[in-house]
Formats: C-alpha cells, structure tokens, sequence
C-alpha cells in the first residue's frame, strides 16, 4: 500500500503520521516510502512516454522526502525515549502506564533504532509524545468531525500530528494528512 501512495501523483504530505509501538509500522511506511523513491515512481502503467516517467519520478522523490512522526504517549514512551539517545540506548520501560495499553512496548524492535541511529528517513523522523488527555482528545475530534471511533493509542496519532501540523504550519509540505478537517453541518452542507 505505502509503495502505491507515490504513484497516485499526489503532493506529498508534509508529514505522515503513525502511532508507534515496537516501531513496525513506522519501518514499514518509511522503508516503503523510501523503494518508492527509489524506484521513481515505476510501475504506473501510464502510456504517454517519457514525461510520465519524469513526472512519476519526481513525485515518487518527494515523497521519499516525506517527513514521519511517531506518536505515542507518555506513559508508554519507549521510542521516544530511545530516539532521545540518537538510537545509543535500547532500554526496556519499566511498565506502561498509559490509557494507551493496546498500542504500547517496553521495548522497541532493533530495527527501528537502526532505523533512527542511521537517520535513514528520508524527510526526517520526529518522535511526538502526547498526554493521555490529548490522546483521548485526539478520539473525540475524531468522532466529532468525521463520525470515525478509534481507540485511544490512535488517538495519540491524531493528537501527535495535529501537534506537529500546529507547529511547522506555513513550512511548507502539503496533501493536509495532518491538518484538522473542517466541520460539516448537520444536513451535508
């Protein structure tokens, strides 16, 4: 799925956003991310020559240059906490302690402090940590706005981007992955 969102000529986001746990799905997003680039956007089927390769190519590159941010929360932090020391350190926490027990480890996979040790995203990898309350939040908005119930360890991916959208707006990026919707009134209008 991650190697199709370059194919779709879209602009990249400014960022994509995932909850972490032992870190497999951020691997999984950023390494398909990166084939993608790597590939130049091949496989699309289109038929009109060499400027669709050029143009493919060119989105496939800048969504190899999409941002990640990993969102979790406070209380089951343990990648946040290894990516403070730049992927050195592979401690276990002691105990979650978050609402946000269903999406939570003590401990990261290897590959993912790899992954931040050799600072091998390739838009960057931001580590967000949110409260429980924000992650919570993060549900309610959800529901609010677009009728879409999750439970809370996504709500600290909603919380988390909505975060980072607030603090690089006007930097740039774009496809609004993690930009707030806008409220529809009752009636569809």
């Amino acid at each position: 799925m991650v190697a199709d969102w370059p194919r779709t000529r879209l602009s990249p986001p400014a960022a994509v956003v995932v909850s972490v746990r032992g870190g497999g799905l951020l691997l999984g997003t950023a390494r398909g991310l990166a084939r993608a680039a790597a590939a130049g956007g091949d496989g699309d089927g289109g038929d009109d020559g060499d400027a669709t390769a050029a143009a493919a190519a060119t989105t496939a590159a800048a969504w190899g240059r999409t941002t990640h941010v990993a969102a979790e929360t406070n209380g089951a932090a343990s990648f946040a906490a290894m990516a403070a020391t730049g992927g050195a350190a592979h401690d276990t926490l002691p105990a979650i302690t978050s609402l946000a027990s269903s999406l939570s480890a003590v401990r990261v996979a290897v590959a993912a402090r790899t992954l931040v040790r050799d600072a091998s995203v390739g838009g960057g990898l931001t580590p967000v940590v949110v409260l429980d309350r924000a992650a919570v939040e993060g549900c309610v908005a959800l529901a609010v706005e677009q009728r879409v119930l999750v439970e809370v360890a996504c709500g600290a991916a909603v919380a988390g981007g909505l975060g980072w959208a607030a603090a690089h707006r006007g930097g740039g990026g774009g496809g609004g992955m993690v930009t707030p919707p806008r409220r529809r009134q009752r009636g569809g209008k």
